[in-house]
């Protein structure tokens, strides 16, 4: 069920939560990694966890 929770995020929301909660990445370092700021790497994981939860 987590898996298909996560194909079904649109690419970055999936990136930005599997950095986070999978590989323990910080949200600075999200955002530089992607090349985002933090405020959008946070807009991104809430984003995806609203997803997640409907």
């Amino acid at each position: 069920m987590l898996h298909q929770c996560l194909e079904a995020l649109p690419e970055m929301q999936r990136a930005v939560i599997m950095m986070r909660f999978f590989d323990g990445y910080t949200d600075e370092e999200i955002a530089q990694a992607l090349c985002l700021s933090p405020h959008s790497v946070r807009a991104y994981r809430s984003a995806a966890l609203r997803s997640a939860l409907q």
